[in-house]
């Protein structure tokens, strides 16, 4: 598994390298600690490496440059792969609130969640929806639990609903026992609007978009 992970990585660097180091040693001539390995009847494995090494012809160190940048750039590319762009779901903002409640409101009471409000833009009319701001109190549970149903709604339910709808999703979590803090972060928000949980089937959510 690592090898397959980290390969051009590996290779990439090593023959970036290699050309830069080449090309040092074409410029200052012959070096004789490592012509001494590469000839007479004594040549060790690191004398006939050192020896094919050095034949390679000073044309193809551009080349060997080339393809260890390359390998660079692709393991960069691979482990950062760029955002592809998202139309977005509704071509109005009170669509876009309409169809994320009826979402939120099945995930999210599936997930874990025993009450989901929503505030923000979303709940404006006055200016355009920007991220989907989302208050989130947890069922009862441990604190293992609670890590995990944190995870999974800021990993994969998160994921899911910017797919879906093409807004992040930001969540602010609160523990069932929270309540007046919970109270007090309310009393800061201009709106707020409660969702009713798991009050729509599966088969009207809207669709993930590929």
């Amino acid at each position: 598994m690592l090898i397959k992970r980290y390969w051009r990585r590996v290779a990439g660097w090593p023959l970036a390298a290699f050309a830069v180091l080449w090309a040092g040693v074409g410029t200052i001539g012959n070096v004789d600690t490592l012509l001494a390995h590469t000839s007479g009847p004594r040549t060790t494995w690191l004398g006939k490496l050192v020896h094919a090494a050095l034949s390679i012809p000073p044309q193809a160190t551009p080349l060997i440059a080339i393809a260890g940048l390359l390998l660079i750039f692709w393991d960069y590319r691979v482990r950062h792969p760029k955002p592809a762009a998202i139309a977005p779901f509704a071509e109005s903002d009170a669509e876009l609130k309409r169809q994320a409640s009826k979402w939120l409101s099945h995930t999210l009471g599936v997930a874990g969640a025993q009450q989901v409000s929503l505030f923000g833009s979303i709940t404006h009319v006055h200016y355009p929806t920007s991220d989907v701001d989302v208050i989130v109190t947890l069922k009862e549970m441990g604190e293992a639990e609670i890590a995990r149903t944190v995870r999974l709604m800021k990993g994969t339910v998160a994921g899911d609903f910017e797919r879906t709808f093409g807004h992040k999703l930001h969540l602010q979590f609160f523990c069932a026992q929270e309540t007046k803090a919970q109270e007090e972060f309310e009393r800061q928000q201009a709106n707020l609007e409660r969702l009713l949980l798991n009050s729509v089937a599966p088969s009207e959510l809207p669709s993930l978009r590929e």
